[in-house]
């Protein structure tokens, strides 16, 4: 009879990683968005410093196979009226393009005047074009 392998114990299962690789730690910020689900307020971050966090939902579910697109919304690029992607950057103050909800997640990366909150833009672009028009 052949030997087999042991099961892996607890300590050794998959473990969230930032996009870089880096481990998470337990740092709780409101106003930060989940790199996950996009929902604002979150429990874990890159301990080394990177952009990426998790809320303690998204975090206490098994890593997924593969991680989302970095800054990439479902479906789709979302562009800004002049025509340049955006970037992941938190302004509290500023108002959605889109549905004018105040604090977005999102701007230009040209630095047009141009935010998008982070429930737009987890919508497909033609999703999201359709609610400006309404």
């Amino acid at each position: 009879g052949g030997a087999t392998a042991p099961a892996p114990l607890a300590q050794e299962q998959a473990q969230h990683r930032c996009y870089v690789g880096h481990s998470l730690v337990g740092t709780v910020r409101p106003e930060n968005w989940c790199d996950y689900c996009n929902e604002q307020g979150t429990a874990f971050c890159c301990w080394r410093g990177c952009d990426f966090d998790l809320c303690a939902r998204c975090y206490m579910q098994p890593p997924p196979q593969q991680l989302p697109a970095q800054a990439a919304p479902s479906g789709g690029s979302h562009l800004c009226d002049k025509g340049h992607q955006l970037r992941r950057n938190y302004r509290p103050v500023n108002y959605c393009d889109i549905c004018s909800r105040m604090g977005t997640a999102y701007c230009c990366e040209q630095d047009c005047d141009y935010d998008m909150c982070a429930k737009c833009y987890a919508l497909p672009p033609e999703q999201a074009q359709a609610v400006l028009r309404n």
